[in-house]
């Protein structure tokens, strides 16, 4: 994080403080919950389900549809239904720094309504573009490395967060005396993994239904857990967090170089990125540019339309079986 944004956000939690004081709770839920990024959110849904009437769920997406996920600032009412919440599900990682900054300066703060999915499986090193790219290998968990935060782009991952969710939303449901939702959490969580799996599959046949397992992203690169488990090569303009939409001649070229030498038919970009790059990149090499979807955040109509992990992903298989 830096300087400017750490000094913003403590004199944010200090005026926060002060707001969130003389504030009371205007609804009361049996249980209330926070996400702060679509995954989160869309695991959360899938277990809550379609809960019987007679209980009252909140569920709150913090970063809208349709925006950029690395330019959020949270709002007091944000940081109110935070504070309130029965559980904080977010990823962690370096873009969240500001989460556990504030979180933690509150010591009034139960830090067990937290839920940062990011400790829960073996994170990657995130692309770094001027490595140039990367060959079928894993990377495992040291402490001179930036993780990746894109956890949820491994369908094993994925399956991982949704267990942890149920976990925690299992527990509050005992300590609040709703044992009868355990059952339908249980199942939801079941009928979703079972899902997750599928659309796995999916994946695995259409990118083995090519020889080459190599993608090009002319865009951020916030697939390294998804490369990663299907033992993808890869290389990209920009690394997965990065905020850059121009990028240099020299990366261009290379890119162009890459395409042109593994005899690529396609270039990929990401959903509400540019894909300016990817144009020009397509352009050059007389492929087409396809857009992969990193699930980070939805567009609007996706929102609205009720797509999930599952769905999306099953829109990449589609993807890679035409442009691989």
């Amino acid at each position: 994080m830096t300087l400017k944004k750490h000094l913003y956000f403590t004199i944010f939690f200090l005026s926060f403080s002060l707001f969130v004081s003389c504030s009371k709770k205007s609804e009361n839920f049996d249980i209330s919950i926070v996400a702060a990024n679509f995954p989160c959110y869309d695991a959360t849904r899938a277990i809550l389900g379609d809960t019987p009437d007679t209980y009252s769920i909140r569920l709150k997406l913090l970063i809208k549809p349709g925006t950029e996920v690395h330019s959020y600032d949270p709002t007091p009412q944000d940081l109110i239904d935070i504070q309130n919440a029965d559980l904080f599900v977010y990823i962690g990682g370096e873009s969240d720094e500001w989460i556990e900054e504030l979180l933690y300066a509150n010591k009034n703060y139960d830090s067990q309504k937290n839920l940062a999915l990011i400790n829960f499986v073996n994170t990657l090193e995130e692309f770094n573009p001027e490595e140039n790219e990367k060959d079928e290998k894993s990377h495992h968990e040291e402490n001179d490395f930036e993780a990746d935060e894109h956890i949820w782009t491994s369908p094993a991952n994925e399956i991982i967060i949704v267990s942890e969710i149920f976990s925690r939303l299992k527990t509050i449901a005992e300590k609040k005396q709703l044992s009868s939702l355990i059952p339908v959490f249980e199942k939801n969580a079941a009928d979703y993994i079972s899902q997750i799996n599928a659309t796995a599959e999916l994946l695995n046949q259409a990118i083995n239904s090519h020889n080459h397992k190599f993608i090009v992203m002319a865009d951020r690169f916030p697939f390294a857990y998804f490369a990663d488990h299907y033992k993808l090569g890869y290389s990209a303009a920009f690394s997965g967090c990065s905020t850059a939409v121009e990028t240099s001649f020299a990366t261009i070229e290379n890119l162009v170089k890459t395409v042109q030498e593994k005899k690529l038919s396609s270039v990929f970009y990401i959903e509400l990125g540019n894909h300016k790059i990817a144009d020009i990149i397509a352009e050059e090499t007389g492929t087409k540019a396809y857009c992969l979807e990193s699930i980070q955040n939805v567009t609007k109509d996706d929102f609205i339309n009720g797509e999930t992990w599952v769905s999306l992903m099953s829109r990449n298989a589609k993807t890679l079986k035409k442009g691989l």
